[in-house]
């Protein structure tokens, strides 16, 4: 997911982890806040 701000992209992950708690499904949601504009090597190293 993409989102403009760090606290939208909050909201979506807490979101989506709500469905998948609803469907009973295991899933843990992770959310990463990345500056797209830096190296490769930069955002590789945050994943």
């Amino acid at each position: 997911m993409i989102a403009r701000t760090e606290k939208d992209l909050e909201l979506i992950c807490e979101g989506l982890q709500l469905v998948a708690d609803k469907r009973g499904q295991l899933q843990k949601v992770r959310c990463y806040s990345l500056d797209l504009t830096r190296s490769f090597g930069e955002v590789r190293s945050r994943l």
